[in-house]
């Protein structure tokens, strides 16, 4: 049984509920480096995060069900589409790590002088057609 890697995530959580919805339509899936991360996550960098994987077999029904899940709509507290502010889009990118505030700088440039690593990112929302970066 050969297994193929169909995605990478930062954290076992996101990995997790993806696995058990693919799961839920009967594919065996299994995680890789899951317990690595959680005795240190600076090992995030250096293996890649956790890997989903999949027998070679159900490779694609497995990245038709993640489509599916990329396809679902954010929605807000009050039960509305996320949007973004520029050019009113549903389609972005959730958790998308970046260093644009004022914090991070500060927390990037404080690891660097410290060699702490990794740094603090602030997760935006970036909007798959114009590039906005916002938060939900």
């Amino acid at each position: 049984m050969k297994l193929v890697t169909i995605a990478q995530f930062d954290t076992s959580v996101e990995a997790h509920l993806i696995k058990s919805r693919i799961e839920d339509e009967e594919i065996q899936c299994f995680l890789n480096d899951e317990y690595m991360m959680g005795v240190n996550p600076m090992y995030n960098y250096s293996l890649g995060g956790v890997r989903l994987k999949v027998r070679e077999e159900d490779v694609e029904r497995a990245k038709e069900i993640m489509e599916e899940i990329e396809q679902t709509f954010h929605r807000d507290d009050n039960d509305k589409i996320i949007r973004c502010p520029n050019c009113g889009s549903s389609e972005f990118y959730h958790g998308v790590k970046t260093l644009k505030s004022a914090k991070s700088k500060f927390a990037m440039l404080v690891a660097l002088v410290l060699s702490i690593f990794p740094f603090a990112a602030d997760s935006v929302n970036l909007c798959k057609v114009c590039d906005t970066e916002f938060e939900s």
